[in-house]
């Protein structure tokens, strides 16, 4: 290694200077990477590349089975509003084809009927007896083919309607 000699001369330290740095002889050795430097190298970068892949084509999945979770979603509170209107609601067990593969089933039962007579208070017991009602449990389940089989969304509700002998 080169060593600072004082020199009465200026021009003698540069002349010693200058050949540290461009003689052969003093040079560093040879700079650049080897081949399996480099191959391991590419191998590191391919691996994680393959891992970011894999990570964007599970999210690219997990949003598509999401989307398909919101479609049947809608559907069934769909097929829920339709059912528990209050002047149609009566016991039935229907199904069919909703279409892009979504197949809903819709179920009602009468659980059971009441008389529901206005307040006392009100003083309108004479005039009106009351109204016999029915507690009608509503599920809906819309399902279809997704990725890993066989997927459904279930909706299920509680409503009053007409008294089930009415109908």
């Amino acid at each position: 290694m080169f060593t600072r000699t004082r020199s009465r001369t200026t021009s003698g330290f540069r002349v010693k200077v200058f050949w540290f740095f461009f003689s052969k002889k003093n040079r560093f050795p040879e700079r650049g990477f080897t081949l399996l430097e480099v191959i391991i190298a590419l191998v590191i970068t391919g691996l994680a590349l393959a891992v970011l892949f894999q990570g964007g084509v599970a999210g690219l999945r997990t949003a598509r089975i999401a989307g398909s979770y919101q479609v049947a979603l809608s559907r069934a509170r769909s097929r829920l509003a339709a059912t528990c209107l209050p002047d149609t609601l009566h016991s039935l067990d229907q199904q069919g084809d909703d279409g892009g593969g979504y197949h809903w089933h819709t179920r009602v039962v009468a659980l059971g009927s009441a008389t529901a007579r206005p307040p006392a208070a009100l003083g309108i017991t004479q005039r009106n007896p009351g109204a016999t009602v029915s507690l009608y449990a509503v599920s809906v389940v819309v399902s279809w083919q997704g990725d890993g089989g066989s997927r459904e969304v279930r909706l299920a509700t509680d409503r009053l309607g007409p008294a089930a002998g009415g109908r």
